[in-house]
């Protein structure tokens, strides 16, 4: 009996270490892999919606091309003001052009809705496949724009040398996190026929990702910066170019503020420097992955004045660059 047993043993301990037929991938799941920022500033909304895919028998890169393994073949999007109860029904957009990248662009696949959204209300996201009856879901509140902005005050622009220019705003409800940028726009012109040739910008950034105490709003933000380093840059980023004269047309400074979800995903989606590169991931879909969350992406904008022009003209940083 002693034999036997041990000769059992044996024949299954090689049987099993014969098969090697190890399963790699999870048996599939749909999975809804949304993108989507609701903005009170605008009047057209858009969500992406795609779909996680796996495929043991090609590659990503090739299934990356195949529009069909991308989208859903049919869903029913809803978003609901929580606070009134309106709902809106989104409808497919396929007319906006997609960037080149890893990814096919020759169909683009959105989902949207027009209309004004309100501060501080909280609207949810429900997606269905029409096929599976699948769900997923997300919620996020509005940010509201930034109150009493103090400076740059006026409606012109005032680039002089040596002196400081300050960014002083208070803090819309709901954001947790803002960018502060002064995109610069000015005209080229044939110096020969004096023809516009384009209508170009620079941004200029004076703060990435500050972050707000509470999400309260009224919170004073207090920022300030060199002159002498906005010229500097304008003449850095704007190449010496012949045959083109150029004339400073507006300088809109811009207050973009990110809900809390939407900072947090900014911040795990960050490149990591440290020694451990595993990064967190964070998604605030429930029964898919990716975002929905809102930002308030506010700008008052600031016609370039005759001081401005003279400075741009004389300066030793951007003389050479053909500016009337």
């Amino acid at each position: 009996m002693k034999y036997i047993f041990f000769g059992l043993v044996l024949t299954l301990i090689v049987s099993s270490s014969c098969k090697n037929d190890i399963k790699l991938n999870a048996d599939y799941k749909e999975i809804a892999v949304v993108y989507g920022l609701l903005d009170r500033n605008d009047t057209v909304h858009y969500i992406r919606i795609q779909r996680a895919f796996q495929n043991t028998n090609a590659t990503a890169q090739s299934i990356s091309q195949k529009p069909d393994s991308l989208y859903f073949d049919s869903l029913e999007v809803k978003i609901t003001d929580l606070t009134t109860a309106q709902v809106y029904t989104l409808t497919k957009e396929m007319s906006v052009v997609k960037d080149s990248g890893y990814f096919q662009n020759k169909v683009n696949v959105l989902y949207r809705f027009n209309d004004a959204i309100t501060s501080a209300h909280r609207y949810r996201l429900t997606i269905r496949s029409v096929f599976s009856n699948n769900m997923a879901s997300a919620e996020t509140v509005v940010v509201g724009n930034p109150l009493q902005i103090l400076l740059p005050p006026g409606d012109t622009f005032d680039i002089l040398p040596n002196k400081i220019i300050y960014a002083n705003f208070k803090s819309g409800v709901n954001a947790r996190a803002y960018d502060i940028f002064y995109r610069f726009k000015y005209d080229e012109f044939d110096s020969i026929t004096g023809n516009l040739s384009a209508q170009k910008y620079i941004d200029y950034f004076v703060q990435r990702s500050g972050l707000t105490s509470t999400l309260n709003g009224g919170e004073e933000i207090n920022q300030k910066i060199e002159s002498e380093d906005l010229i500097r840059f304008i003449g850095n980023a704007i190449p010496v170019q012949r045959g083109v004269k150029r004339v400073a047309t507006f300088l809109d400074a811009f207050y973009a503020g990110a809900a809390d979800d939407l900072n947090v995903y900014l911040d795990v989606s960050k490149p990591s420097i440290g020694i451990v590169q595993k990064k967190p991931e964070f998604s605030n879909i429930s029964n898919g992955f990716g975002v929905f969350s809102s930002r308030s992406v506010f700008f008052k904008r600031h016609p370039v004045n005759t001081a401005t022009q003279k400075t741009l003209r004389e300066h030793v940083a951007t003389k050479d660059q053909g500016w009337k």
